[in-house]
């Protein structure tokens, strides 16, 4: 069929500066959060020196203001914290993202205040779990994309996707998606969680949970090493 779009929020070159905004996600409150790395200047397809620092951002439902809730900080080398994916807790009272910088790729966390539209009042992001091995040669393995499962995060972790009990902060899972995948650059879960939608290196895969697993994390444990 048929669709139409509206534009919610745009750079107006003066009062809201973007650098690439990257993955999106909908907090219990209908408010739209989005993470906004400086990865378009470090690739040539953004002004250089980024516009604006690594940040998140949130956009009000109702007056679609924008506002950036986390300031992560600017670095064109690769370094600090390069927000990518991004999903909330089931009670919406903790904000997960993930950092895609080479030497540290990883899962972290920050609390919410009581409406869920705005950082904790002196809170600050922890770190939750490693997702892969600090390697600089290497961009591949990076937690591109992440989803909250039955308590658990899910992410990428190259051409695999990867579990994560944040309550132990470690990883506990991971399965591989064959030889078509290089590296998993995002997916979906369908609304009744039966499905989930991967993309990555030009391939769309659509996986089936399986009827006689109460949940997609039903996964033998993996060695994961993540030193």
């Amino acid at each position: 069929g048929r669709h139409t779009y509206e534009v919610v929020v745009e750079e107006d070159g003066k009062k809201i500066n973007f650098n690439s905004p990257n993955d999106i996600a909908v907090a219990p409150d209908q408010g739209i959060w989005f993470t906004d790395p400086t990865y378009g200047s470090i690739q040539g397809f953004r002004p250089k020196p980024a516009k604006a620092p690594n940040s998140i951002y949130r956009v009000d439902p109702e007056t679609r203001k924008v506002k950036r809730v986390i300031d992560l900080g600017g670095d064109e080398e690769g370094k600090g914290c390069k927000p990518n994916g991004l999903c909330f807790s089931s009670d919406g009272r903790s904000l997960y993202f993930t950092n895609t910088t080479l030497e540290d790729r990883s899962i972290w966390k920050v609390c919410l205040n009581d409406k869920g539209d705005d950082v904790a009042e002196g809170a600050k992001p922890e770190h939750v779990a490693r997702v892969a091995p600090a390697c600089p040669e290497n961009n591949e393995s990076i937690p591109d994309g992440l989803k909250s499962v039955d308590g658990l995060l899910l992410t990428s972790r190259g051409a695999s996707l990867a579990f994560v009990d944040p309550a132990k902060k470690e990883l506990v899972g991971e399965f591989e998606l064959g030889d078509h995948f290089d590296s998993v650059t995002n997916f979906a879960l369908s609304e009744d969680g039966n499905l989930l939608a991967v993309v990555g290196g030009g391939t769309v895969a659509i996986l089936a949970r399986k009827q006689d697993k109460p949940s997609l994390p039903a996964f033998p444990k993996a060695e994961v090493d993540t030193s």
